[in-house]
């Protein structure tokens, strides 16, 4: 990785210092992205992303792919279950992993990934925020037991 890389304010700085923004078109460019995902304990925005996930699960402000539906439906889980699951998890402080997708045409978006335990189970669980202000969901992308190998989509 290139050594140097541009702050918010302009300012050039070390590679320890690399904006989000930077981070992601260095490993976009190159091609590096791995299955590793950021803890999300790391980032500023900490507090609010992780209250607005919970909040959104609470008032069940959520919308589910079919993917998640068909991993909720060969579990035979509810949705109450997972978003109490999600709600529990955080509330807990037990961690959460800020992702971004890797697959078009999704490329890019910011997704959160948890482990939280359901039936005394430990599930994988992918959600992304939608929407501006008023009008935000909770978008469950998926929820099912961790795969052999780590491959969780």
């Amino acid at each position: 990785m290139e050594s140097k890389g541009t702050t918010e304010n302009g300012d050039k700085s070390d590679k320890n210092h690399l904006t989000n923004l930077d981070f992601y078109v260095f490993m976009e460019k190159n091609r590096l992205w791995t299955r590793e995902m950021v803890p999300i304990g790391t980032l500023e925005a900490n507090t609010n992303i992780l209250k607005k996930i919970s909040n959104l699960a609470k008032k069940r402000h959520v919308s589910w792919t079919g993917r998640a539906t068909i991993d909720i439906l060969n579990e035979n889980l509810t949705p109450d279950d997972v978003l109490d699951a999600i709600v529990s998890h955080i509330e807990e402080g037990r961690e959460v992993n800020k992702s971004i997708t890797r697959n078009p045409p999704h490329t890019g978006k910011v997704i959160h990934e948890m482990l939280p335990v359901i039936e005394e189970k430990n599930y994988y669980v992918k959600v992304q925020l939608w929407g501006g202000k008023g009008g935000e969901r909770l978008i469950v992308i998926s929820a099912h037991v961790p795969r052999k190998g780590g491959e969780d989509g």
